[in-house]
């Protein structure tokens, strides 16, 4: 049995424009620059070994076609516009993105109270970015993460990737 359920993908759009929702509670705390790169960093390097592995055995199985991969990037709030973002890396393609409701609080993302105390009780929103992608855009994208986890500047036309890595939750194919 697969560890995450399977994924219908929608056809590749533009995404919709999105009525803010009633309510609020907080902006959710992030975890430290620190935090993020002990936390996602074996993920990055999974989802690397995963898909060169995926690419090895098609490419032997095949008539050598290197095949394009879905990342899924899970974030806690929102990035907007991330479709620019993905539109600025040369190989990645926007599938589309999933809002996530009711995503339990962790010691990581969490919405504080006055005291900035974790509230238990106090789910999160999200979103699922789908992105097809071959290696060449892997390789920057995981150039990209080396540049924002040592604390770097992203270059120009990257900013919302920096955005998305003090968010992102989960990364995975």
């Amino acid at each position: 049995m697969p560890e995450r359920p399977l994924l219908i993908l929608p056809t590749p759009t533009e995404p919709a424009k999105r009525s803010k929702k009633p309510g609020g509670g907080g902006r959710p705390h992030l975890p430290s620059r620190d935090r993020q790169a002990e936390r996602l960093t074996p993920r990055f390097t999974v989802l690397q070994e995963t898909l060169d592995a995926r690419r090895a055995r098609l490419r032997t199985e095949s008539s050598g076609v290197i095949p394009e991969e879905v990342i899924v990037l899970e974030t806690v709030g929102s990035v907007d516009n991330f479709i620019v973002a993905v539109r600025n890396i040369e190989g990645l393609e926007w599938l589309g993105e999933v809002e996530e409701e009711d995503i339990p609080p962790d010691d990581d993302f969490f919405v504080a109270d006055h005291d900035g105390a974790p509230r238990a009780e106090k789910s999160l929103r999200g979103r699922l970015f789908l992105v097809l992608s071959n290696h060449q855009a892997l390789q920057q994208m995981l150039s990209l993460w080396n540049s924002w986890k040592a604390g770097q500047e992203l270059p120009w036309g990257f900013g919302k990737w920096s955005e998305l890595f003090s968010q992102l939750r989960d990364v995975r194919p």
